[in-house]
């Protein structure tokens, strides 16, 4: 998932717990002036090290002491900080080595010269698991050179998915739309025992590699099929025809599946497909979750399985063919997603807490899936932008920039130097957001961001 290293300044602190201890006797409780100035990430899967540890540094008011600790989670590596360094002036610095897997929370303690006192917690989560990724759709063994492969990346947003074959090199796929992936891949030739498809996923957690990636799916749990592409043998043969079409067609999703439900209304779809197999072998169905059946009649080539009684989220049709051992000669598999979530927003553009120029002309939002402008109709009034007065920056206009609408770029007036803005993406307005299975956006998504 997307995460967004963020500028830590006294007003940009995860949190701050302010105590007045002791004080002046005569009368003074003002707590010490205190800043942070050095960039750290939120989530980093970069543990730091004696080469390389992070480092944190700011100012004070001249003649403050300042204490670091940090806690950390109860296994695995044992994180320290140095004694903090204060100048005559106020300034100070310490190193952070080695986090722990998890939350490592750092508090510092900063009293002045008469025992007031402030203790600012700030927290860096170190994030070594890759995503967990499926592979759920496939026909084995086809005649057919090409198909549709899908999966899923097991609810993570933002996952980047790449696959191979045979051991060879990793290639992105088509598209992930939300937590789906899909790819529409043409094996060529026949190929008997099969073909090795492995698949394998990665998040965004920084540092990031030349494809972006952060954190991936680990050798051990790569999600994996073997495909059997065989055009000359007439047996086992299962094919698949047709599938019932969505009522609305998502973007990027091409052909018979996956198969995305758009049904907000909580209505419970039927979803049939069909194709042809060898004489006298049996079809067998199964869903995940719902009801299947798959009428026959023994001596046709021809099959009819139909699904229904899907749950929300994504469910996996099952279709297999065997010669009446019982020994499973081909086999299908397909996506059926009943989406009844709406769609977040994963990324913006300043990130929140982001300082970026005063000429930035372009906010952009990124939704985890593809929204339907025919619904939602997005438009410039569902973004209003504030400076720290109140005052209202125009919202002249916005566009979507990618072909699956899922980028959406609003063109916004001039802003002034050392601001503070304020970004509010509501979905509450005479424009109401939806994505493209007619799922609203409500409420309200806020961010914010400066200007040097």
């Amino acid at each position: 998932m997307i995460r967004n290293t963020i500028l830590l300044t006294a007003g940009l602190l995860l949190s701050a717990l302010l105590f007045a201890c002791g004080g002046a006797e005569d009368g003074d409780l003002t707590p010490p002036n205190f800043t942070i100035d050095s960039s750290v990430p939120s989530v980093t899967a970069d543990p730091g090290s004696d080469v390389s540890p992070y480092l944190f540094f700011g100012t004070s008011d001249p003649g403050s002491e300042i204490d670091a600790t940090v806690t950390f989670p109860t296994t695995g590596a044992i994180p320290t900080v140095t004694t903090p360094v204060v100048q005559p002036n106020g300034d100070w610095s310490f190193s952070l080595y080695g986090l722990a897997e998890g939350s490592n929370t750092i508090a510092i303690d900063v009293s002045d010269a008469v025992g007031n006192s402030t203790v600012y917690y700030l927290t860096i989560v170190l994030d070594l698991t890759g995503p967990v990724v499926t592979i759920d759709q496939f026909r084995t063994p086809t005649p057919d050179s090409a198909q549709i492969l899908a999966g899923t990346t097991g609810g993570e947003l933002n996952v980047k998915v790449q696959y191979r074959i045979d051991g060879g090199v990793w290639m992105f796929v088509d598209d992930v739309n939300a937590d789906i992936w899909y790819v529409d891949h043409d094996f060529i030739t026949d190929s008997l025992p099969g073909y090795l498809v492995e698949v394998r996923g990665c998040d965004s957690t920084p540092p990031l590699d030349i494809d972006n990636c952060g954190n991936y799916t680990d050798a051990a749990n790569y999600a994996s099929k073997t495909i059997v592409v065989d055009s000359a043998t007439p047996a086992p043969m299962l094919t698949v025809n047709t599938a019932t079409l969505p009522a609305t067609a998502i973007p990027g999703f091409a052909g018979v599946v996956p198969y995305i439900h758009p049904n907000p209304s909580d209505q419970v779809p039927v979803v049939t497909f069909n194709g042809t197999r060898e004489p006298d072998y049996i079809v067998s169905s199964s869903i995940t979750s719902g009801i299947a059946t798959a009428p026959t009649t023994p001596t046709s080539t021809d099959w009819t399985a139909e699904f229904s009684g899907f749950v929300a989220g994504n469910n996996v049709a099952a279709i297999s063919i065997d010669d009446g051992t019982g020994v499973d000669t081909a086999s299908a598999s397909f996506l059926v997603i009943r989406d009844l979530t709406a769609a977040n927003v994963t990324e913006t553009t300043p990130a929140h807490g982001n300082t970026v120029s005063v000429s930035l002309s372009t906010i952009s939002v990124v939704f985890s899936e593809s929204m339907d402008p025919a619904i939602g109709n997005i438009d410039a009034s569902n973004l209003t932008v504030t400076d720290e007065s109140g005052a209202t920056i125009a919202v002249n206009s916005v566009v979507v920039t990618d072909i699956l609408n899922r980028v959406y770029d609003f063109s916004i007036g001039p802003l002034e130097p050392n601001g503070t803005y304020t970004v509010n993406l509501n979905g509450d307005t005479t424009y109401p957001i939806a994505d493209a299975s007619g799922n609203p956006f409500s409420g309200t998504y806020t961010w914010t961001f400066k200007t040097n």
